[in-house]
């Protein structure tokens, strides 16, 4: 085990309070050793007297011990006093080789308890990896390669078809790569989705967007390498989005950078191509013009063209 329960409210009982904060740590220190070899509350002797031995140095060489004292007369503390004294309090109890500690199985495991919990947890473990060696290990199968002639006036190329034809089951090796070429998927298997790059265009609008917060271009294009080489952008399939909300994080650090960052969200710069998009719906041609026109003008004031 790796931690020992113990009441939040034991220096109030008359027992401990009796033996004061040198009892406490050694009865503390015995119920670690207890937990920790599995004794059910036994301590031998021999190591119940090394839990209060203790002697610091000092930078000029003086050596410091606890010590007990009445008026005039007093001796350095040993861990068979201390021990007496927690035996005096119904703390420990004499037993042959050692102590007992008080009502130890009543609050802390037994032996036999943590031994029953180890052998479940290695069981589970050991079928969890069972279950995982099995799927990695399993066998491939192997390519199948085709040996029969092709039908007569058919290509050398059109063997497997041929071989198909006849009805016979035929299973050909995986292919290795079968998203080649294609975006990379991320996510669970049921939530697996492609992932949107950063297209140059979304890059350069973020560097316009971005370069009054940040002073210059050259800075706002540092941020953006930043954010894609940090781990967390691997949980986001949609890297214009991700890169954008760092970029608005990053102004609220710089001075002035928030008021820079609420006209950026107020007035994104409009891209004609969305507005190409609503004329594909049937939107007239014209009309988009003369909005995005509109649009554009109140992006430049804002941005102070």
């Amino acid at each position: 085990m790796a931690w020992v329960r113990v009441d939040d409210q034991f220096s109030e009982n008359p027992k401990h309070a009796a033996v004061g904060p040198v009892g406490w740590g050694v009865w503390l220190a015995g119920l670690a050793y207890c937990n920790r070899n599995l004794t059910d509350g036994f301590i031998p002797r021999s190591v119940a007297h090394t839990f209060a031995d203790f002697k610091m140095v000092d930078a000029e060489g003086w050596i410091w011990t606890i010590a007990r004292t009445s008026g005039s007369g007093g001796a350095d503390l040993d861990g068979e006093w201390i021990a007496g004294r927690l035996v005096e309090a119904g703390i420990w109890h004499e037993s042959d080789g050692g102590y007992m500690v008080h009502d130890y199985l009543e609050f802390q495991p037994s032996r036999e308890a943590v031994t029953a919990k180890r052998a479940k947890t290695a069981e589970r473990v050991g079928r969890y990896r069972g279950r995982r060696n099995a799927v990695t290990n399993a066998p491939v199968t192997p390519p199948v390669t085709i040996n029969s002639a092709p039908k007569d006036g058919a290509p050398a190329g059109n063997a497997a078809k041929s071989d198909r034809s006849t009805g016979v089951d035929v299973t050909l090796a995986p292919n290795p790569n079968p998203n080649k070429g294609k975006e990379p998927l991320r996510g669970s298997k049921r939530t697996q989705r492609r992932v949107k790059r950063l297209t140059p265009k979304q890059r350069a609008k973020l560097v316009t967007d971005f370069t009054p917060v940040f002073g210059s271009a050259s800075n706002v294009e540092d941020r953006i390498e930043s954010a894609l080489d940090h781990k967390a952008s691997t949980n986001y399939t949609d890297m214009n989005r991700y890169v954008r909300g760092w970029l608005r994080r990053d102004a609220e650090r710089v001075p002035g950078g928030m008021s820079q960052r609420a006209e950026i969200e107020r007035y994104p710069e409009p891209l004609w191509e969305d507005f190409e998009r609503i004329i594909q719906g049937g939107y007239d041609e014209a009309q988009a013009r003369a909005d995005f026109d509109r649009e554009h003008e109140k992006w430049t004031a804002a941005h102070g063209g």
